[in-house]
């Protein structure tokens, strides 16, 4: 690593004009004032390593068809051991340009043409259409709220597998609720799964992003058990280390059979993961930690100004999210008749739509940007509300 980068300090306060880049994020509002807090990307530079990383191999200059490497698998399975206790075996692990490709592909093996495929909204969007794509039939589960609780609804959920389903895609943390699986209710969950002869493909990117210090994430190949190679999983560098940009994530799927199965569905149909997103998820897990580490402080500082600022305002309220970067804020009938999207970017907040995700009396705000820039946005919003009332 260079002299340079090992004396950077770690500052995530930086406000970086991310237009110049042709930011899907920040290009999608013509209004160039609105702050948008619409994308699950963190506007923070990656963390030098990574950087040092890629300049490397920029120098190097000869970008042809890569494979990944075993010191690659090596320090995706160190990570996934020391953050969650997870052994994970070398073989089980390979790599795919996209998450919502691995759903796809989950879908199409695991489920027979027109097959029933359980998901659990509100979730994030492709979890509710990948499934037609894949010429599978999308069962949707909505999760239960109690109180400041989201619980899965395990007696339909089993309702459901009696009917025939054979696939159920997960998401933990979930996105876009925050919350983090107890080891209670996985134990349900695969029980059911097992009583039924059920696969699950469990997207576990926002892992590494458990805020709560009373939580912790279980791989949920950990919470399967002997029933654990009737899992696939999907982690990755992208949300923890901000590099969703190069397009790289990681299966973990233990059954050989199944892996077969995989390759052959998808060789030739799914690309290759590109060289720079190698090296750059081999810097992020071998050398990253440091940053992260800061990262996780940042956040959490974050995520307490969005929870009491919203908890302050008028006519919108929020639960504390455990994990992930994004608060799951509540209009509902307070706001009726406006839809709540379109009024916050007209005073210069951009908000994702809780519709996509499959609740429209809900807004998704991503808080993983420089704590300026966020209060800002709340104050925006606060003066929003103020001016409604």
């Amino acid at each position: 690593m260079s002299d340079d980068l090992l004396r950077e300090d770690i500052s995530f306060d930086e406000i970086i004009d991310r237009r110049s880049q042709s930011s899907l994020k920040w290009t999608k509002y013509k209004d160039p004032d609105v702050i948008p807090l619409w994308l699950a990307d963190m506007d923070f530079r990656v963390a030098a390593p990574i950087r040092d990383a890629v300049r490397r191999d920029t120098d190097f200059a000869v970008w042809g068809y890569t494979l990944p490497s075993i010191e690659l698998k090596e320090a995706i399975a160190a990570w996934l051991f020391r953050e969650h206790g997870w052994k994970v075996e070398l073989d089980w692990i390979d790599f795919i340009p996209s998450a919502v490709s691995a759903l796809y592909l989950a879908s199409r093996i695991c489920a027979e043409p027109g097959g029933r495929v359980i998901c659990a909204p509100p979730i994030y969007p492709p979890f509710r259409t990948i499934t037609a794509k894949a010429e599978r039939v999308g069962v949707e589960i909505p999760l239960l709220r109690v109180g400041d609780e989201w619980l899965l609804d395990f007696e339909k959920i089993e309702a459901e597998l009696k009917l025939g389903a054979k696939l159920f895609l997960f998401c933990s943390p979930h996105n876009p609720v925050g919350k983090v699986y107890s080891r209670e209710e996985l134990d349900t969950l695969f029980s059911l799964l097992r009583r039924y002869d059920a696969w699950l493909c469990s997207d576990e990117l926002h892992s590494s992003l458990v805020l709560s210090k009373d939580k912790q994430h279980i791989p949920s190949a950990i919470a399967a058990g002997d029933y654990f190679e009737r899992t696939i999983t999907i982690v990755g560098p992208g949300k923890t280390f901000n590099i969703s940009g190069l397009g790289v994530s990681v299966l973990i799927i233990p059954d050989a059979s199944l892996r077969h199965r995989w390759f052959t569905v998808s060789d030739g149909v799914i690309p290759h993961v590109d060289r720079l997103a190698y090296l750059a998820t081999h810097a992020a897990y071998a050398e990253g930690r440091e940053w992260y580490l800061k990262l996780i402080d940042y956040l959490r500082e974050n995520r307490e100004i969005v929870a009491r600022r919203v908890a302050e305002m008028p006519h919108i309220s929020m639960h504390l999210p455990d994990a992930t970067y994004l608060a799951w804020i509540h209009t509902g009938e307070t706001i009726a008749g406006i839809k709540p999207a379109p009024f916050f970017e007209k005073y210069g907040v951009g908000l994702a739509p809780g519709l996509a995700f499959g609740d429209d009396n809900y807004l998704r705000l991503n808080f993983a940007c420089p704590r300026s820039l966020l209060i800002q946005a709340l104050d925006r919003m606060e003066e929003a509300l103020a001016r409604m009332s």
